[in-house]
């Protein structure tokens, strides 16, 4: 269709492709035949090739160096425009998170640093807080200030009291803790000596005789010698029997069978009771006290008490080597009563019992003050840290502001990262959709050598990628903008009728 500019050629081609695809939303577009008879046209038969449609199905573009024009066909051209418009996001993200400056916060000297912040916080705090802790403390040094001790101080909140209350507060702890600093750690109570028996028990344990009735008369002979003697004579008797076979009463040799009678005789009367008998004795030894050692009680017990107390465990350790000594006596001569013992173990150990209670009343005493002690210190360090937060207040503002803004701007950082990271993979996905359009290259080239007369006069040239061609004239690249408005147009005509 040809005419001048105006002449209506864009409207009727409009019209002509409103009728294809039955959009009359401008009017309303019928078809007649050459008698003027309304007729109906098979619309796929239907091709318009007007500006629109090269708007729509190419795209001309320029290559980086901007001289090569550049084709793009149908989809590939949407997809191209889609890529770029990616790109040109991606570039404005990239230039925000530049603008974020996030490297500033960590970046020691700047003064949007919260490290830095946070150091001025610690010098601070090494000043007046570890100077008080080390009151509290009387210890040589300051108090250490480290990072974990500043990060869980400045996460408590300050309590409602006002510094000077708390100062205050502050002194008179600190007045009662130098009061008292004598007294550290507790100590641990002394024993009472335990509760042994009592004298008549032993009396009574050295003080039985040994009886045992014999059945005949000469059962009768042997206990007689056996009792007016010491246990050691019954192994004696025993052995002379077993291995001499001699009588132990007359000494001359004898018979096995009077060995035999006399053995069992003397098992009958003596073996199993005086076994056990000793064992009892024995087994009701008591053990020595040891001494105490008073040094760790210097500032509790006095020296008069410890002594009294110590004197009072040896004087308790003679008595029980009194009993001790009977009960040897005792199990050396089971037969035998010992009487007259004059033990004094109960009032000698009544006596130290009350010694060592009195002592302990002044240890539990001692430990009740250490307690308190304790409680105060405790009590100081929480108001030093109160303290510690009201001092350091503007610093932890101005840290914690820097904080947010940190956070604020971190938080709009992985935003863009996270829709940098999606574009890319648009991007990625259209690149390989770009990939998969084509055109009949030699099939268009044909055609522009039909129209021009020369296969060199204009020709497209495939890129290195495969998706995208470039305009070529008698073996150079050129630009489309170049070519006279005919030649342009019939170039474009003849590339969407091979397409």
């Amino acid at each position: 269709m040809y005419g001048k500019n105006g002449s209506g050629k864009t409207g009727i081609s409009d019209a002509i492709y409103s009728y294809k695809t039955s959009d009359f939303s401008f009017g309303s577009v019928k078809a007649f035949d050459y008698e003027q008879n309304e007729i109906e046209i098979e619309k796929d038969n239907i091709f318009v090739f007007n500006e629109n449609f090269t708007d729509k199905n190419i795209t001309l573009s320029t290559n980086n160096d901007g001289i090569n024009a550049i084709v793009l066909f149908g989809k590939a051209g949407d997809l191209e425009s889609q890529i770029a418009l990616k790109k040109q996001t991606i570039q404005e993200n990239d230039k925000q998170i530049n603008d974020l400056h996030l490297e500033s916060f960590e970046e020691k000297g700047n003064e949007k640093s919260a490290e830095d912040a946070f150091r001025e916080i610690c010098s601070l705090l090494k000043i007046n807080w570890a100077s008080r802790e080390q009151t509290i403390r009387s210890t040589k040094n300051k108090a250490q200030v480290k990072d974990d001790f500043v990060r869980e101080l400045i996460s408590k909140e300050k309590q409602k009291d006002d510094v000077d209350n708390l100062k205050s507060s502050f002194d008179s702890l600190i007045k009662a803790i130098e009061a008292t600093k004598n007294v550290e750690s507790k100590l641990p109570t002394i024993s009472v000596i335990l509760d042994f028996k009592k004298a008549s028990f032993y009396n009574e344990l050295v003080g039985t005789s040994f009886d045992k009735k014999a059945s005949t008369d000469f059962a009768k002979e042997v206990l007689s010698l056996i009792e007016s003697h010491s246990s050691k004579y019954l192994t004696d008797t025993r052995e002379l029997l077993y291995n001499g076979g001699r009588c132990p009463l007359c000494f001359q040799e004898v018979s096995s069978d009077y060995c035999k009678e006399t053995n069992l005789i003397i098992d009958d009367l003596f073996d199993t009771k005086i076994e056990n008998e000793k064992n009892r004795i024995l087994n009701n030894k008591i053990a020595e006290i040891s001494d105490i050692d008073f040094i760790p009680y210097n500032n509790i017990i006095s020296l008069a008490e410890s002594t009294n107390i110590n004197g009072g465990i040896k004087r308790l350790n003679s008595e029980i080597k009194k009993i001790n000594d009977t009960l040897d006596k005792k199990a050396g001569s089971i037969y035998t009563a010992i009487a007259n013992t004059n033990f004094e173990i109960d009032e000698t150990k009544d006596e130290l019992n009350s010694l060592l209670s009195k002592a302990n009343e002044a240890i539990l005493k001692f430990n009740e003050q250490v307690d308190k002690r304790n409680k105060n210190i405790e009590s100081a360090e929480i108001i030093n840290k109160e303290i510690a937060l009201f001092e350091i207040s503007p610093q932890l503002g101005r840290y914690n502001q820097l904080l947010r803004e940190k956070d604020e701007k971190q938080k709009k950082f992985d935003e863009l990262s996270s829709s940098n990271r999606i574009l890319e993979a648009d991007i990625l996905n259209l690149n390989s959709k770009k990939a998969n359009s084509f055109v009949a290259l030699k099939e268009i080239n044909d055609c522009l050598a039909y129209i021009f007369g020369s296969s060199k006069r204009l020709y497209l040239k495939s890129g290195d990628s495969g998706d995208s061609y470039y305009v070529y004239s008698k073996g150079k690249k050129i630009k489309l903008k170049n070519c006279p408005l005919a030649k342009e147009t019939q170039f474009l005509w003849s590339i969407s009728m091979k397409r």
